[in-house]
């Protein structure tokens, strides 16, 4: 009876939300009432400026193909080797108010249930672009992680980038058009949100309320045409509260979909497609249970990248500092990618962070679009101490198709080789290697 409610509850929303959107979409509007626009999205402005509603979303449909190493099977149970299914499909409305009051509502949609991607209400236009913003959006670090999903070369973000924050909720004050645009600086306070969904966060606050202060600074000393010619430089910080006394660090081998048949371990039966869990290939555990009582961490993050052109390079190097009852604990990751545009495109740079690709033509159209090829090499090292989590080497090649601004065909062949796998166990090391190729169909607007 729950589940069916929680249908019916979920089909009324979209409902609504597509109502809502067609309704304003393509109702009559006249000269004096405002104008519908479009922007890589809908908008509808009125005619004194006094209000814009744009509304858009994603569709990411992914197709992964996975093997791994007997080694990998034996300690972890096997990983299903085949995958269809939706990595992300959101909804989003923007509304601005007299040109400096804000609100966004962005919704997940693709696992039965609605949950809140971004949901928070702003300030924003002051001088040098000062805003304030209040509700569930991103810590403000890292290049990677602030740069959408949508944007990044690869199909998904690097091992290096575990330690990032997400979503979580809080309050942040920002200046993102310091020295026109080229520096920027957000600094905000987070409460930890509970994080129920595969990929992403919900609206409930964790019951250890865990809090952290959170900021990024960003310098493009070098900036022409919107990015053709790019030299960034920026660091993050975030200083993290643990009132549980204790957390644990974990990633996945830069797939979207890797569910384990038997995640107990060696030996045990395996379960049911609908009980399987998305697995980890890297995993501490509890810390506490090998280090002592956590109590508060620390996190450093250095990014650079470089443009010229069609070729643009990537790096970051993340340091996570955790202070246990036995001493500080120090984990780091980091990546190094590389990209050109085979048909001469660059990827746009504003504010801080990489922004959607701009085909020179369209495919089927005038051209055959943009055509992308990317080259990433990224190092997770979760061992410090009597902390063995294991660390993972990846290496990866990625191949993109985009037939205009919205639209995307992607593949991605991943190589992950690891020192551990499964439940962390006293003195258990056991290596083994991923293989995946995962292909994407993504229509943004």
């Amino acid at each position: 009876m729950q589940t069916l409610v929680s249908r019916l509850r979920t089909s009324f929303a979209l409902g609504a939300f597509v109502a809502l959107f067609f309704s304003m979409a393509v109702s009559p509007v006249n000269a004096d009432d405002g104008k519908v626009g479009w922007k890589d999205g809908f908008s509808l402005r009125t005619s004194t400026d006094t209000a814009e509603f744009r509304v858009g979303g994603r569709i990411q449909l992914d197709s992964a193909f996975i093997a791994t190493s007997h080694e990998m099977r034996a300690a972890n149970g096997s990983p299903v080797t085949d995958h269809f299914g939706f990595r992300r499909a959101r909804l989003y409305i923007d509304i601005t108010l007299h040109k400096h009051v804000e609100m966004r509502h962005e919704i997940e949609t693709s696992r039965g249930n609605l949950q809140f991607a971004d949901a928070y209400v702003g300030l924003k236009g002051g001088p040098a672009g000062l805003g304030l913003r209040l509700g569930h959006f991103k810590e403000p670090f890292g290049l990677e992680e602030m740069t959408s999903a949508n944007f990044h070369p690869f199909l998904e973000r690097s091992v290096g980038n575990a330690f990032a924050p997400v979503r979580n909720l809080g309050a942040m004050v920002y200046m993102d058009k310091i020295h026109d645009s080229k520096i920027t600086a957000w600094l905000g306070v987070f409460r930890t949100a509970d994080d129920k969904g595969l990929f992403g966060d919900d609206m409930t606050e964790s019951k250890d309320t865990d809090y952290s202060l959170t900021g990024r600074i960003t310098a493009a000393p070098l900036l022409e045409n919107g990015g053709e010619k790019i030299f960034h430089l920026g660091f993050g910080y975030s200083r993290r509260e643990y009132h549980s006394n204790t957390t644990s660090l974990s990633t996945r081998p830069e797939t979207g979909f890797f569910y384990l048949t038997t995640p107990a371990g060696p030996g045990t039966p395996p379960v049911p497609p609908a009980a399987r869990v998305n697995g980890t290939i890297l995993n501490t555990g509890d810390i506490a249970t090998a280090s002592g009582n956590v109590q508060w961490g620390q996190l450093f993050g250095f990014e650079g990248a470089v443009g010229i052109g069609p070729v643009s390079l990537r790096s970051e190097y993340h340091l996570n500092m955790l202070d246990t009852a036995t001493g500080n604990r120090y984990f780091y990751g980091f990546h190094a990618l590389g990209s050109v545009f085979l048909t001469g495109e660059h990827h746009p740079y504003a504010r801080g962070r990489f922004v959607r690709p701009k085909p020179k033509t369209a495919a089927f159209d005038d051209g055959i679009g943009a055509i992308e090829l990317a080259l990433r090499y990224s190092r997770l090292d979760l061992n410090d101490g009597p902390v063995t989590g294991g660390h993972v080497n990846t290496f990866g090649v990625a191949l993109n198709w985009y037939l205009n601004p919205n639209t995307r065909f992607g593949a991605n062949y991943i190589h992950a080789h690891t020192s551990r796998t499964g439940t962390p166990v006293s003195g258990q090391r056991v290596p083994g290697y991923v293989n995946a190729v995962v292909a994407r169909f993504q229509v943004d607007i």
